[in-house]
């Protein structure tokens, strides 16, 4: 934990692994909550392109960590100590 009590990113998996464990993370979010990534897109506009969001989820491109930010905070995912995402 940090100085305000929040969950904080340690031991951190390569960048190619987190890369792809983020996109899990989205996309497993979505099929719970069955969302659509149009609406993940409508929930991120005027942040995060549309077009970027869905090149993002379908695995087309990769995304600034200021935009995957706002997709994991769009569906209240954060990274905890393991790099695993929880809800």
């Amino acid at each position: 934990m940090d100085q305000v009590g929040r969950n904080c990113v340690r031991d951190q998996p390569s960048s190619d692994a987190m890369k792809v464990n983020i996109r899990r993370a989205i996309i497993e979010e979505l099929e719970r909550r069955d969302m659509s990534t149009n609406a993940l897109a409508v929930l991120v506009a005027g942040k995060v392109h549309r077009s970027h969001v869905y090149d993002f989820v379908s695995g087309r491109k990769e995304l600034t960590t200021d935009k995957a930010n706002h997709l994991l905070n769009a569906l209240g995912l954060e990274i905890v100590g393991d790099g695993q995402f929880h809800p």
